[in-house]
């Protein structure tokens, strides 16, 4: 009965040691995120208001690009593509996908596209691809 006692006695102290060396990596862990955030100075909710922020900021500029898109993104504008074009490089015209539309519809999917990807950039949804896509 003594041994049986000795036994018991052990296992739960060895049950105890292997909770206090958990908790003690969780607490490494935890003080190593919080390093992090600390050293960073933001956290999970700034970044969201960030991204929030930003995309509704995107959605409003594009918004008030839809006045200028007949004088300034259409060939009948200030600067048509056959004036345009000659003086660009080949990395500006492949970067710029209005470059490669002068109708005045055509400038208007493309404004709207953009307002798409703005707007799943504030709510959320595929922020990585978003975000590419806004840039």
């Amino acid at each position: 009965l003594e041994n049986n006692q000795l036994y018991n006695t052990a296992v739960a102290m060895k049950k105890k040691e292997d909770k206090t060396n958990r908790s003690s990596d969780q607490n490494k862990k935890k003080d190593y995120v919080g390093g992090w955030i600390t050293t960073l100075g933001c956290n999970i909710h700034a970044l969201a208001i960030f991204r929030i922020t930003l995309g509704f900021m995107l959605l409003l500029e594009l918004l008030l690009r839809f006045r200028f898109l007949h004088p300034f993104y259409s060939d009948e504008g200030t600067l048509p593509r056959h004036i345009l074009l000659p003086q660009t490089d080949d990395i500006y015209r492949a970067l710029c996908m209005h470059c490669g539309f002068g109708s005045l519809n055509a400038q208007r999917i493309l404004l709207s596209i953009q307002c798409l990807f703005a707007t799943t950039l504030s709510i959320g949804y595929y922020t990585r691809l978003s975000s590419i896509a806004s840039w």
